[in-house]
């Protein structure tokens, strides 16, 4: 019989994901476990969006945006997993998800404060704008690993798939702030 994991071993799961020592479908889906990462998840890109230059939002125009990618990611996954066949993974894969891309903010959102203060065309700016990139293509490569694991596809079309998110969603901000 296999012992239950305990919230700080899902937390530390989350983390083993974001080293790639681990896959989603080892992290067992608790209601604790949601009722951390997904707030988290918000305040982090609510945070994020509060701190981005030149970036004029209001609360609630900025809540909607959240919840609407949120949203989305959650329904193209579902289509993505009964097309596949591996609704049972469902779950794992949208925690598994979400709580990887809060500690990638997490160790983001710094970054991104640093860079705030930073005047224009220094090269600790562009050091830090290159370690921000780093950040981005550690996160499509996790979200493409974990795809990879629960929809059973290659690893290049995880990560393609993630990608295709980042512009979908960045459009989707576009379109709605202009």
């Amino acid at each position: 019989m296999k012992k239950e994991q305990t919230f700080l071993q899902s937390i530390e799961h989350l983390w083993r994901l974001c080293v790639f020592q681990s896959t989603p479908q080892d992290l067992k889906v608790s209601g604790a476990l949601t009722a951390t990462v997904i707030p988290l998840y918000l305040i982090g890109i609510l945070a994020t969006l509060v701190v981005t230059p030149g970036l004029k939002l209001s609360m609630p125009l900025g809540t909607g945006m959240v919840a609407g990618a949120l949203a989305l990611i959650a329904l193209f996954l579902l289509g993505l997993h009964f097309y596949k066949g591996t609704r049972q993974y469902f779950l794992s894969t949208v925690l598994a998800i979400i709580g990887t891309q809060c500690i990638i903010l997490f160790v983001n959102l710094p970054a991104l404060l640093f860079y705030t203060q930073i005047p224009v065309n220094n090269i600790a700016g562009q050091m830090v704008l290159g370690l921000m990139v780093i950040l981005l293509g550690w996160s499509l490569a996790i979200t493409g690993r974990i795809l990879h694991f629960s929809l059973q596809i290659s690893h290049a079309l995880g990560s393609a798939i993630a990608l295709s998110w980042v512009f979908i969603i960045r459009a989707g901000s576009l379109m709605i702030l202009s």
